[in-house]
């Protein structure tokens, strides 16, 4: 995907989010107008007894119709009498309910209306301007080729582990490299698995295709003391969009080979294959042939050095 495809992508995600907020805001003041924009009218009144039971913003009903709220209660004397001592003011507890009579109730009722006409056609444009595109699922896998040897296999037992991958590669979405250091996923194009799942898969299909070893087999719940065991990490798997006229596809892994025969487990292998392939255009289909055919020829690599180290060359 273009960096400026990309771009484009943003700049309408943030125009909708600055118009789902300016709706949200016109929404909440229409609907408000009802209180704001009425006119109150302050009333007091008295009591001698307890005014337990009322609170502020307790509601003020005249024959069960909501008519106002209660805004304060307090003493008169803090409020009346001041000329008079303390002693003799009088301890009366008022209490102050506004009323909001509801005077222009066709006005309230136009601007509800207008607010909801308004979400409900942003909702209809932006459904009709940028409908929602299902994510692209594609899976890379190393071209294992049909391979016959002469010598026969190494006698043992290959465990091929897991591997690791970076963590700004290790999710499914994929990854794009703009500059030197601005890597950005692309939400609509994505691996169908996890990179550490086919590339694992492909370097344990690679080996036992190859017939290197008497035993290739997953480390996963396998048993075996004595076993070559070989890891790997993925350092690096971008697409490269940097010049937009030669697009690669970029993969890197550290391979590790652990001969677990001896006590010691002497390190036989540690070695960091990396292939830019170049690719005709930055689509996610170009990435991910171009990832397969990086995969093929770094397994490829790989195998020849691990028969190149055990004297059986194919």
């Amino acid at each position: 995907m273009s960096q400026a495809r990309l771009r484009a992508r943003h700049i309408r995600l943030g125009a909708f989010i600055l118009g789902a907020v300016a709706i949200a805001v016109i929404f909440v003041v229409a609907f408000g107008a009802g209180w704001w924009w009425r006119p109150k009218v302050l009333m007091e009144t008295y009591f001698d007894e307890s005014v337990q039971g009322i609170d502020v913003s307790s509601p003020l009903k005249y024959r069960g119709v909501n008519v106002g709220v209660v805004s304060r209660i307090g003493f008169t004397y803090t409020d009346y009498e001041q000329d008079k001592p303390a002693a003799q003011r009088s301890v009366r507890r008022p209490a102050c309910p506004v009323a909001t009579p509801d005077r222009h109730p066709q006005m309230t009722r136009l601007l509800r209306s207008c607010a909801l006409v308004a979400l409900l056609c942003s909702t209809a444009a932006c459904g009709l301007t940028a409908p929602a595109p299902a994510r692209n699922t594609w899976l890379p896998r190393a071209d294992v080729p049909q391979m016959a040897h002469q010598t026969g296999p190494v006698p043992g037992l290959l465990l091929v582990n897991v591997f690791s991958v970076a963590e700004a590669f290790a999710g499914k979405p994929m990854v794009y490299r703009f500059d030197e250091h601005r890597y950005e996923t692309d939400f609509y194009n994505e691996f169908l698995v996890a990179p550490r799942d086919f590339v694992s898969q492909s370097a344990l299909e690679w080996m036992q295709r190859a017939d290197m070893f008497e035993s290739v087999a997953p480390a996963a719940g396998a048993r075996a003391p004595r076993a070559m065991l070989l890891q790997g990490s993925v350092n690096e798997l971008y697409a490269d969009v940097r010049e937009a006229r030669r697009p690669m596809a970029v993969v890197a892994i550290q391979f590790y080979l652990v001969d677990e025969t001896q006590p010691s487990r002497p390190l036989r292998l540690a070695e960091e294959l990396r292939r830019s392939v170049p690719i005709p255009d930055a689509s996610a289909a170009a990435y991910a042939q171009g990832v397969s055919r990086a995969l093929t020829e770094i397994f490829g690599e790989l195998e020849q050095r691990l028969r190149s180290m055990a004297g059986a060359p194919g």
